[in-house]
């Protein structure tokens, strides 16, 4: 039976909404703006060297979590607290993934076991829905001056929206991948 390898986790304000988990050197964004608009549609997209998701907002730190598995998972987490999977293919030519935003928040030590290869992503999220009126709670405390509860809010609401990649092993990449990353 399949299980967890590795556990990564990052909070994060994504500066222009978009976090993205890709091989470490495939920063070329190959596919990247197509995958994006995608994105916009469908929370998360994939352009086969990136996995793009839209945040809903940035004000309240969101969770990313990225869990490595050494096989297929059998089930999801519960769908009682969190919506998908949408599932997607990742190359990772250099056996090294990093998650993060394009403004330099991220993490980059994510090491699949099986090293270089095709990976398949199962996309999960939740707090999308109430993500709106959290923020608007935050920027009415900020709006009013003196308003010590700013700090307060930000700490009770970090990570109510939060994204989980499930990643493991599908393949080798394709002999004839020669793109340029």
């Amino acid at each position: 039976m399949a299980g967890p390898v590795t556990k990564h986790h990052l909070a994060l304000r994504p500066d222009h909404l978009i976090v993205v988990l890709r091989d470490i050197d495939c920063d070329a964004g190959v596919g990247g703006d197509d995958a994006i608009t995608r994105a916009r549609q469908n929370i998360a997209a994939s352009s086969g060297y990136g996995v793009y998701l839209e945040a809903v907002q940035n004000l309240v730190p969101i969770h990313v979590d990225v869990d490595v598995w050494d096989g297929e998972p059998e089930a999801g987490p519960s769908p009682a607290t969190w919506a998908g999977p949408l599932l997607m293919d990742l190359d990772c030519p250099t056996g090294e993934l990093q998650v993060g935003d394009e403004t330099g928040q991220a993490i980059s030590d994510i090491r699949p076991p099986h090293g270089p290869g095709r990976y398949r992503v199962a996309f999960y999220h939740r707090g999308r829905d109430e993500a709106p009126e959290l923020e608007r709670q935050v920027e009415a405390a900020l709006a009013a001056e003196g308003d010590q509860r700013v700090d307060e809010l930000l700490a009770a609401y970090q990570g109510r929206e939060s994204y989980l990649f499930r990643l493991w092993w599908h393949g080798p990449l394709p002999e004839d991948d020669d793109d340029d990353l």
